[in-house]
């Protein structure tokens, strides 16, 4: 008798009514009061939204929301010595879901012990626990599935109990901002015995749904989530929640929570944010709940832009080695038919190698420039002295069989040879034309095939090798309008790519101002650049930039910040930059000062080198 009144005692400390209904009657499930800030202020409203650690607990699946690794805490000191307290840690990975801790507690100290004749024999203390471990995970671009194994424990004076269950969650995500959740806990029910008793925890269905709509170019959002709670043998609660978030910093929730309002606020400073919770109840004092979240690092934003940028640098060192092994096969055979007098192959070979260097190798230049004349000479010389004239037919035949075979072979580049050497003298011969013919055949095939081969490149966003593959086309088909377009829009891409691994190595390099000025610019380019908008967010999710009129307020920070002033002025850079980070420890990511600091640091790089 006493444990059963111990319990509903704590059930009912926590505003876990005991309901009835014409279907019958069932008690709320213990810690359904649940843990985060942003679940608390907004009624509990929390299924479908959960965006933090304590996702473990209101929906696994939504644990694929994680942004980085996390850690949320809760203490709440509640009536007759009661003590609420949670702790949730969640990590997010890029390629093997998401996974959570997370551990709550109940506890009521100094209970009075009687005897039958109600004397007082001493003091006891009774406690609940429950332990998580959770895992989700997206099972496509719109479905999330998630699972938590829980232990329940229950300690009344000498006696405890322990009993295992299990959870199952689920995310529908069917437009970009709207969302859908499920999730049946205590789906595999823990049983508790205790003495001679058994005790089954009741299984509770929770689905709800939520709308984030982001405003003023994303720098805010407003979200709203409708719930609904079905426990066994009990009506069905409701709980509704909304939040409006400024600067991704500033929070202001609200909810209705089982015919109680909760109001809540959050403010974020740099890797904490702190939430309280006003709640009102109907039999004790209002609550005053505090939490505090942690960002402990590991963005999967910022992994898989990292990621993007080794993929980047990774293909353009590949496409460079390929360029230049390319090259230097280049001319070795321009080199060699130089040397033997083979001026037209020497001279097909040469303009290759000056589309691999676009035209800056001051050797191929010269020998271009110098196949021409002798080519020019040649010609002359062939004109008077009727060299491969029509009577020639036995150098005539030989060659006509070296372009069959050629042709035959599929070897382009020795088939443009023989093309270019028989044309001359034989370009009105009916065995010229036909093998012409039979040429042009054989480079439309091979163009058609590395144009399949391009696109394919494209799709598997292996864009320097697209970028070779379109090349080729042109070195066969210079008026091939398709390539060269396609050619320029790969190459574009690989330019924001570029761009891209420019502006993360800026993030890196804790230079915050440069960074965003290339995520904006590159946001001009593609505003869908996810990549681009993640980095931004991580960027604007830092401690906001102080203005220089907030300096001026402070006359010691100002005085710092003006005799900084002066010596950048005289040319003493070191002592300026000292005196301004003076003025950021007190003031962080000023813009004033930041651009200072650069400048300063500018003129001294630039003083060393010219010493």
């Amino acid at each position: 008798m006493r444990r059963s009144l111990a319990i509903v005692l704590l059930a009912v400390t926590l505003s876990t009514t005991v309901l009835a209904s014409g279907n019958g009657a069932g008690l709320s499930p213990l810690f359904s009061h649940g843990a985060g800030g942003r679940a608390l202020g907004m009624g509990g409203a929390n299924v479908a939204l959960a965006n933090d650690a304590s996702s473990v607990f209101w929906n696994p699946a939504t644990l694929t929301s994680l942004p980085d690794r996390s850690l949320s805490l809760l203490y709440l000191p509640l009536p007759e010595g009661t003590k609420y307290s949670a702790a949730a840690f969640g990590w997010p990975t890029v390629d093997y879901g998401s996974f959570a801790v997370a551990a709550f507690l109940l506890t009521t100290d100094q209970i009075q012990r009687r005897d039958n004749l109600g004397r007082l024999l001493g003091d006891f203390s009774a406690n609940q626990q429950m332990y998580l471990l959770g895992y989700g995970k997206n099972i496509s671009r719109h479905l999330a599935l998630g699972a938590t194994i829980k232990l329940f424990g229950e300690s009344f004076d000498n006696t405890s109990a322990f009993g295992a269950g299990g959870d199952l969650g689920i995310k529908l995500t069917i437009l970009e901002y709207l969302s859908f959740g499920f999730n049946a806990q205590n789906l595999l029910a823990p049983k508790l015995r205790m003495n001679r008793d058994t005790e089954t925890l009741p299984s509770n269905l929770k689905g709800g749904a939520g709308v984030t709509v982001p405003f003023s170019g994303g720098r805010n959002h407003f979200a709203v989530e409708v719930d609904v709670d079905k426990t066994e043998k009990a009506d069905p609660k409701i709980h509704v929640g909304a939040e409006v978030a400024f600067l991704h910093s500033y929070f202001l929730r609200g909810g209705y929570d089982v015919d109680q309002i909760n109001l809540g606020v959050g403010l974020q400073f740099g890797f904490a944010t702190f939430g309280y919770t006003y709640r009102t109840q109907d039999f004790f004092q209002p609550q005053h709940q505090v939490t505090l979240d942690l960002s402990m690092g590991g963005s999967t934003s910022s992994i898989l832009a990292k990621r993007e940028a080794e993929k980047l640098k990774s293909s353009e060192e590949f496409a460079r080695q390929q360029r230049e092994q390319e090259l230097a096969a280049t001319l070795v055979s321009a080199r060699s038919f130089y040397d033997s007098g083979a001026l037209d192959s020497a001279q097909t070979y040469y303009q290759m190698a000056e589309a691999l260097t676009n035209g800056t190798n001051p050797e191929v230049s010269e020998r271009l420039t110098e196949i021409k004349r002798k080519q020019s000479d040649e010609l002359t010389a062939t004109v008077r002295a009727g060299v491969l004239a029509e009577s020639d037919s036995i150098k005539a035949v030989e060659l006509f069989s070296e372009l069959s075979d050629a042709i035959g072979l599929k070897d382009i580049e020795a088939a443009t040879l023989l093309i270019d050497r028989l044309r001359p003298a034989f370009g009105n011969d009916n065995r010229f034309r036909d093998g012409e013919t039979r040429f042009k055949a054989l480079v439309t095939e091979r163009c058609d095939q590395l144009e399949r081969e391009a696109a394919r490149l494209v799709r598997e966003d292996n864009l320097a090798d697209a970028a070779v593959r379109y090349a080729e086309i042109l070195k066969y088909d210079s008026g091939n309008t398709a390539a060269r377009r396609n050619l320029k829009a790969v190459s574009d891409q690989v330019g924001t790519l570029t761009l891209l691994r420019s502006g993360i190595e800026a993030y890196q390099a804790g230079d915050t101002i440069s960074a965003r000025q290339i995520f904006e610019r590159l946001l001009t380019v593609n505003p869908n650049d996810s990549a681009a908008l993640g980095l931004l967010q991580l960027l604007n999710q830092q401690t906001p930039t102080s203005a220089l009129a907030e300096l001026q307020k402070n006359e010691a920070i100002w005085k710092i910040y003006l005799e900084g002033i002066e010596k950048f002025r005289e040319g003493e850079y070191e002592a300026a930059i000292k005196l301004w980070e003076q003025v950021l420890a007190e003031y962080p990511r000023n813009a004033e000062t930041e651009k200072n600091i650069q400048q300063a640091k500018l003129r001294l790089k630039k003083n060393d080198t010219t010493n």
